[in-house]
């Protein structure tokens, strides 16, 4: 598997996505409706999920330049602003058994916020329930993270997408998922858990 990418350069495994990209375009999806796929355990008393991470940062002639191996290369490059792609890696999910995508999302306005957008629009018409992994706490782009604009990004992610039919939610509350928790912003004397009570 591909260690997820980090911003910082003191533990990079993945070189951080760039801020722009030229598309490439991939073949177009193919215009049959992608079956819907039920969201409710054997039992049927409550819901499973089978959720894949989605990296939206690839460009179709520099898969050679990303620090992953050969053959976790895609067989058909492709660049990740391709609304096709896109649609054709939703079709592949689905059938592998796949209910959505936690994309990795760095920030408004950025490459990989456009591309949520593009994912969940290629979506409608199927079961298919995408949410982020929620990075903007360790995003060293401009401008730096802080705790007011890591708020305000949480507050874009629920204004923008939450409303859409096929953005993940659970019980009726939109599902954002974090990670690297511990990065946050820290105000004088805070530790991370305070950082996070203060963003909340």
């Amino acid at each position: 598997p591909t260690p997820p990418p980090s911003p910082t350069p003191t533990d990079t495994h993945t070189p951080e996505p760039a801020a722009s990209a030229t598309a490439h375009p991939s073949p177009s999806a193919t215009a049959a409706p992608v079956p819907a796929v039920a969201l409710v355990a054997p039992g049927g008393d409550r819901p499973r999920l089978v959720l894949s991470v989605y990296m939206a940062w690839y460009d179709g002639n520099k898969w050679g330049d990303c620090n992953i191996s050969a053959g976790d290369r895609p067989k058909q490059p492709y660049s990740s602003d391709d609304a096709g792609a896109i649609r054709r890696h939703i079709e592949m999910a689905l059938g592998a058994g796949i209910d959505g995508f936690t994309l990795q999302w760095f920030a408004p306005g950025d490459r990989t916020d456009k591309n949520m957008s593009k994912l969940l629009e290629q979506s409608k018409g199927t079961a298919f329930r995408s949410t982020v992994i929620f990075l903007r706490h360790i995003w060293n782009g401009s401008p730096a993270a802080t705790q007011d604009n890591v708020s305000d990004s949480i507050r874009y992610l629920l204004d923008h997408y939450s409303g859409h039919p096929n953005f993940l939610v659970y019980q009726g509350k939109p599902v954002i998922v974090f990670c690297d928790m511990y990065r946050v912003p820290k105000g004088g004397g805070q530790n991370a858990v305070q950082a996070w009570a203060a963003i909340r």
